[in-house]
């Protein structure tokens, strides 16, 4: 969806002056590469319940790291 919502505002920036949307596409490549081989990875690995909750604990455990390291909930 983030694809579609930069499109969308895109066109609706047209009308007005082209080019004035602050963000360019750029800046969302790095989240759509993730989400995509997010959707590979889980899709290979349909069989394999352990890895996929493996990995998602790991990223869970890293992501409460940064939160707690940046002082966004405490």
């Amino acid at each position: 969806t983030v694809f579609y919502d930069y499109i969308m505002a895109r066109l609706k920036t047209i009308g007005k002056k082209f080019g004035n949307y602050p963000f360019s596409f750029n800046l969302f490549l790095p989240y759509i590469l993730v989400f995509f081989i997010i959707g590979v990875g889980t899709s290979l690995l349909v069989d394999s319940w352990y890895i996929r909750w493996g990995i998602g604990i790991i990223l869970g455990i890293w992501e409460l790291y940064r939160i707690i390291k940046r002082k966004a909930i405490f």
